[in-house]
């Protein structure tokens, strides 16, 4: 996903999960060309899956992507939030060992761990820029 966005692994990784009841939903989102915007999908929640994770590759990047890890949707009450507003995350897949946007490809063997990036272009302070990805739910 990171490098070609493809999402059919991930996807048949996470259906896996689902059919064995630790999920609820895979989602497929559109393509932003652009590289600047907005992206809506309309999502299904309940309060047994109430955790949201989602990703989208950086285009173009070496192998970077953005989203949210386990958002929880339910307030302190067990009630479902009418909006909440995060900051995305922004993450190097550790397959291809560039350093910029349109750094040549330059696979990393033997891949390394997926981490956090929190230095420069996309991040300052160890913090991602806040213009860079933010995430709004907004309950229907």
């Amino acid at each position: 996903m990171a490098e070609f966005g493809g999402t059919s692994t991930l996807v048949n990784e996470l259906q896996s999960l689902i059919d064995q009841g630790q999920g609820q939903s895979t989602y497929t989102g559109s393509v932003l060309n652009s590289g600047v915007g907005t992206i809506k999908i309309d999502i299904e929640v309940s309060t047994l899956f109430s955790f949201v994770t989602l990703f989208t590759m950086i285009a173009p990047s070496p192998d970077w992507y953005v989203g949210c890890l386990n958002t929880n949707l339910l307030d302190e009450d067990n009630e479902f939030v009418s909006e909440k507003t995060i900051l995305g995350t922004v993450f190097d897949a550790g397959t291809d060992s560039g350093e910029t946007f349109t750094s040549a490809n330059s696979d990393t063997q033997p891949p390394s761990p997926i981490q956090v990036i929190t230095t420069p272009p996309l991040a300052e302070y160890s913090k991602i820029k806040p213009s860079f990805c933010m995430i709004t739910f907004t309950k229907k």
